[in-house]
């Protein structure tokens, strides 16, 4: 059984000197209209309006639902997407040739970020950037951005995109990066994907619609018109705890013949639901456990890996658990996941991600609050929690 700091001193040696490279400031500023001095038409600095390219325009147009979203100002939009595309217009067709396939059979550990504040509630980019480094020196093999555990559905659009901007400029093609694009309106979804992948996300994450409570076509047409809408891998997320409903397993072999569908996020917790995906779909899709407590059994199956919250707190021991199981390590795989099985239950003493949060901030890497309607763990579950992860060897 290796100690996890053993792990993280392995990984650097495996994995060498991890700098990022990273442009401009540590953290986009408060206010975006300091990009230029003046402003012209659709916010966009005076003086710089013919620097974009039609590809960036258009695909500007195609976001005009951010223009008109609650608490942001058409300035700070318009210059955010200069930004934006500025960045990431002229090397997105040559990232997303480069990085499609190697997402689309990916294996392995993928954190699903935490999206760090400051006690203001704004997001924290230098810790973010702390934290992706951190997960990259762990060996980590993939980072999940804008999911249910970042917090997405709290903050704007703009900040989401700032996220996914700041996120893909640290990581800089080092791992995949994979970004929650979901909603429950397909014309938004498709709006937000669009984006994601002119930014240089190499995959997205569709999560089924909820309250909408859509029928089985419904719920395959939403699926399938966002994937067809875009040209990167875009995988399903089926969390009926979240959404009130689930997908059922024939929409989801429906889907798996889709040419841009490449796996699943199976968060149910229902092995005998994820059994029967595995049966019904071919060896090119990917079956991701999304509740690390059955990570292994859902390997087992024939799992492509797992889209982890427990990988915030122990990153390397989450990627080594996985790589034991592919590389044909089970009975080491099995012995540190149940040596870590009591830690992964109490991230969810609470609904995800009070528990991580305080975990993490427990272990003194400053991820803040969450944002409302979310709130402070209780007092007897922050002690079970600390008592947890005491006995982990993290405190």
């Amino acid at each position: 059984m290796i100690p996890e700091n053993e792990i993280e001193a392995r990984m650097r040696r495996d994995h060498g000197s991890r700098r990022a490279r990273i442009v401009g400031e540590a953290s986009p500023p408060n206010s975006l209209v300091r990009y230029g001095q003046g402003v012209g038409p659709w916010g966009i600095p005076t003086g710089l309006s013919a620097e974009f390219s039609a590809g960036a325009l258009s695909a500007y147009r195609e976001l005009r639902f951010l223009h008109g979203c609650r608490g942001v100002k058409e300035l700070s939009v318009g210059a955010c997407l200069y930004r934006l595309f500025c960045c990431f217009n002229q090397r997105t067709k040559r990232k997303t040739e480069d990085t499609h396939m190697k997402f689309e059979h990916l294996q392995g550990s993928i954190v699903a970020m935490v999206t760090p504040f400051r006690q203001d509630g704004s997001v924290n980019f230098d810790m973010l950037t702390e934290l992706l480094e951190r997960q990259i020196a762990a060996g980590t093999d993939g980072i999940l951005t804008l999911g249910t555990t970042g917090e997405y559905s709290t903050m704007s659009h703009e900040e989401d995109a700032a996220v996914v901007e700041h996120t893909i400029r640290v990581v800089d093609g080092r791992v995949p990066v994979m970004v929650g694009s979901g909603s429950n309106c397909t014309v938004t979804q498709i709006e937000k994907s669009r984006l994601y992948q002119s930014m240089g996300a190499d995959a997205l994450l569709l999560i089924s619609p909820y309250y909408n409570k859509a029928n089985a076509e419904g719920m395959y047409r939403h699926f399938a018109e966002t994937a067809d809408a875009v040209d990167i891998p875009c995988i399903l997320y089926n969390v009926p705890g979240r959404t009130g409903c689930s997908i059922p397993v024939s929409v989801v072999e429906r889907l798996a013949r889709h040419p841009n569908i490449a796996g699943i996020k199976e968060a149910s917790g229902d092995m005998s639901y994820a059994m029967k995906i595995a049966r019904c779909v071919g060896p090119d899709f990917a079956l991701y456990s999304g509740n690390d407590d059955i990570t292994v059994p859902i390997l087992s199956i024939g799992g492509s890996g797992v889209i982890s919250v427990y990988a915030n707190v122990m990153p390397a021991m989450c990627r080594q658990i996985v790589a034991d199981w592919l590389d044909g390590n089970h009975a080491r795989a099995l012995e540190n996941h149940l040596r870590y099985l009591q830690l992964m239950n109490d991230l969810f003493l609470e609904v995800n991600p009070i528990p991580v949060k305080a975990a993490m901030n427990m272990m003194g890497l400053d991820v803040g609050p969450m944002r409302l309607p979310l709130c402070e763990m209780g007092e007897a579950n922050a002690a079970t929690l600390r008592r947890t992860l005491e006995e982990a060897g993290l405190l």
